[in-house]
């Protein structure tokens, strides 16, 4: 251990020497000199005597005082025993947590420094002391070093093995490093580049303040890292490091979008564990129905999803499920529409063997069982028979279930978002749908407004499923002609976010060029103005005679006007400015 700090002792030891006007020296636990002044200078590297005084001082671990070397008690078993050369000694032992790790002798030639040893022994003793504790501290320092630099290699090997991108953030912003991934990946000379520049240089939407603010990560995001040369799509988890609750840095972990297949997997991946953040759009309608969505997930309240097909009910429902307590446990759904009545009872409920013919031997859990302690979406809930939303009410009510054919009441913690396109209230009004279900599953009503009624956000998802598709069909689309933004902004989007999003892929596979043209749009999108198969929407005369018909059966009463609204598949917000527009009496 003394051997990792020879240079350190060896210099110490010089100086005391020096100023004391004594020889030293310094001897480790396997009595080999590794320091000494004067004489002993020239015997360092070597082994000292075994029936020395500093022997016994790392023997027994404690210190001695020699008055008379060469006559001493302490020195009969000495080779030099009654013909010593020195004088007068000190001899103290060196510990480390409790173990001795060697040892220090300070000694006098002659009988002026023997004088003078002896006069301040005590002080001397003292002084020696204090150093032994010095070099101890000196020899931890060195481990805990040593052991340091160990971790701190170790680390970047396992940093450099992995095949993701690394770069570590100082608290300012500041990139510190990069891993090797970056550098194989990107460029060679990429850290020159990248280290000591604020992070938001590389990538201007990345948001160190809001992963301080949720004092968590941020998982799976896609972005771009933007650098001289070229920009990178990637796929990025945000950490935050803290010490003591004091967030001292960041950790980017990402992956480069380089294989279009491998990247969609991913996308995949994370669309199932949607949060709000993935909502994309900036409308005062869209933003107010995240905001109640988001105050939905403090609680298990049912939430009922209102809206045109196309409108994200699904994606809602999943970031409500994702920012809930319940997020640890499973999130099903099951679309109602799409399976016969017959079969949409096994399939919420489940089935015992032998319930009918063709059942699985043993049985089978139906969703409601299998969403236990978690979230199940019932997409489409207006188009489940009576019969059904009878059973249905009754395992709400009682937190039970029974099997198709069994007899045994499963209990069941589930909470429940339903999900519809359907005027609700008005199929209770015709009897089509239970009054007392509609009461039981509207606790939290949200509605998500069409996108013809947030045109705002059309922008939004065309740069987003372009982006998106090029990277799924290796594309290179820089963006759109003015027309063709022109005539997408125009058009009613009927089937809103999901048509965009088809729109665009068919779009993006008929394009060869950087940018979409009008003949690549859809046949629907380019005769849209001259069609005549239009929602009422599009003539202002039909809209006008479809508002003043609504008014007429709902009355012209605020509770008339909501009504109206409700009926037309528009906020009563967006009937209001239409009555203005129009000047509707």
């Amino acid at each position: 251990m003394l051997k990792k700090i020879q240079p350190f002792i060896q210099d110490m030891i010089e100086t005391m020497s020096t100023v004391l006007e004594f020889e030293i020296s310094v001897t480790d636990n396997n009595l080999k000199r590794i320091a000494g002044t004067g004489k002993f200078k020239s015997g360092i590297e070597k082994d000292i005597t075994k029936s020395c005084i500093l022997n016994k001082v790392i023997k027994t671990g404690k210190h001695y005082i020699v008055e008379n070397p060469g006559r001493d008690i302490l020195c009969r078993d000495c080779s030099y025993y009654n013909q010593c050369i020195e004088t007068a000694g000190i001899a103290i032992p060196i510990f480390l947590e409790n173990h001795i790790i060697g040892g220090i002798g300070l000694v006098s030639f002659d009988k002026y420094q023997r004088k003078r040893l002896l006069m301040k022994k005590e002080n001397l003793l003292s002084f020696i002391k204090h150093f032994s504790q010095l070099i101890s501290s000196k020899v931890l320092e060195e481990e805990m070093l040593q052991k340091s630099v160990l971790i701190s290699t170790q680390l970047r090997s396992i940093i450099n093995a992995i095949d993701e991108g690394i770069i570590v953030i100082d608290p300012n912003g500041n990139i510190i490093s990069v891993n090797f991934y970056v550098k194989k990946s990107m460029d060679s000379h990429i850290d020159k580049e990248l280290i000591g520049k604020p992070i938001k240089t590389f990538m201007p939407g990345l948001s160190l303040d809001k992963v301080v603010k949720l004092g968590h990560t941020i998982s799976y995001h896609k972005g771009f890292i933007k650098t001289n040369n070229n920009n990178f799509k990637i796929i990025y988890s945000l950490i935050p490091v803290s010490i003591h609750n004091e967030i001292e840095g960041f950790i980017l972990v990402f992956r480069i979008a380089e294989d279009a297949h491998k990247l969609a997997h991913i996308i995949s991946e994370v669309a199932h564990q949607i949060t709000f953040d993935d909502i994309l759009g900036s409308s005062k309608l869209l933003q107010a129905a995240k905001k109640k969505a988001e105050i939905a997930t403090n609680s298990d309240s049912t939430v009922l999803l209102l809206g045109e097909s196309g409108t994200g009910k699904e994606l809602f429902s999943r970031a409500i499920h994702s920012a809930s307590k319940r997020n640890k446990g499973p999130f099903i759904t099951i679309n109602c529409a799409a399976i016969p009545d017959d079969l949409l009872e096994s399939e919420l409920f489940g089935y015992e063997q032998g319930a009918f013919t063709g059942a699985r031997k043993g049985g089978k859990s139906g969703k409601l069982e299998l969403a236990d302690k978690g979230t199940i979406l019932l997409d489409e809930i207006g188009d489940m028979s009576m019969r059904m939303q009878s059973k249905l009410l009754r395992a709400l009510e009682d937190k039970c279930i029974e099997r198709v054919g069994g007899t045994k009441l499963i209990k069941v913690d589930v909470r429940i978002i339903a999900a519809t396109s359907k005027n609700l209230e008005n199929m209770v009004e015709e009897e089509t749908f239970r009054n007392d279900l509609y009461y039981r599953i509207n606790t939290i009503p949200i509605f998500l407004p069409p996108l013809r009624e947030r045109k705002e956000d059309i922008p939004i998802y065309l740069d987003f499923f372009r982006r998106h598709f090029n990277i799924l069909l290796e594309k290179q689309i820089k963006g759109f002609n003015r027309d063709v933004r022109k005539e997408l902004l125009k058009y009613h989007w009927p089937g809103n976010v999901r048509e965009i999003k088809n729109v665009i892929e068919y779009s993006i596979n008929m394009e060869n060029s950087q940018y979409i043209k009008l003949i690549n749009l859809p046949d629907r999108i380019k005769n849209f103005n001259n069609s005549r198969r239009q929602t009422f929407n599009s003539s202002e005369k039909s809209e006008i005679e479809t508002i003043n018909k609504k008014l007429d059966k709902f009355g012209k009463t605020v509770k008339g006007k909501r009504l109206a609204a409700k009926d037309l598949s528009m906020s009563l917000a967006t009937l209001y400015r239409k009555i203005k527009k129009h000047n509707i009496s």
